[in-house]
């Protein structure tokens, strides 16, 4: 079994730092998950992994129930942020960096930035009833959760995914 350490520092009380290291050889890389957070937003730097996604959705909860939102709009929410980092995930592979930004305003506004510069809207691969298909239906979902999501390329490089949940 693979053993894994975490170091939990808190520079202010408004950061987070959570720092996993792992002891596998083939892991020579530190992992970083840091996150600032206040009582309507957050923002998330962080390596793609499972493990950081599990924790984003975490702390993008718990920032969704202290602004108030509702818990539908919460739950999609976290799933049009499940979905945005997965596809981050797929499309640059593990422990690139990413930056996250979750807002509260009038609506929820998630912002997703990754390395990857081609700017191109994956083809949906699956129907939303399709019983048998195990995934490509993530973004049928983000179009029924988020309408008018919009995907732009960032100036320094790589491009940024914004999306907003109405109705909280």
């Amino acid at each position: 079994m693979n053993a894994i350490t975490t170091e939990l520092k808190r520079p202010s009380t408004a950061t987070l730092e959570h720092t996993i290291s792992s002891e596998r050889p083939d892991s020579a890389m530190e992992c970083r998950f840091t996150a600032a957070r206040g009582p309507t937003e957050c923002c998330v730097h962080m390596h793609a992994s499972a493990d950081h996604l599990a924790q984003l959705r975490r702390l993008v909860c718990a920032t969704l129930c202290e602004a108030g939102v509702g818990p539908d709009e919460r739950d999609g929410a976290v799933l049009a942020l499940s979905e945005l980092v997965s596809n981050a995930i797929r499309a640059c592979g593990t422990n690139v960096p990413l930056l996250v930004a979750v807002n509260v305003k009038d609506s929820v506004e998630i912002t997703v930035h990754d390395p990857e510069p081609v700017f191109a809207v994956p083809e949906r691969r699956a129907a939303l009833d399709d019983p048998d298909a195990e995934s490509g239906r993530g973004l049928a979902l983000l179009d029924v959760i988020a309408p008018g999501w919009e995907m732009h390329p960032d100036p320094g490089g790589g491009k940024h995914i914004t999306c907003r949940i109405l109705g909280i």
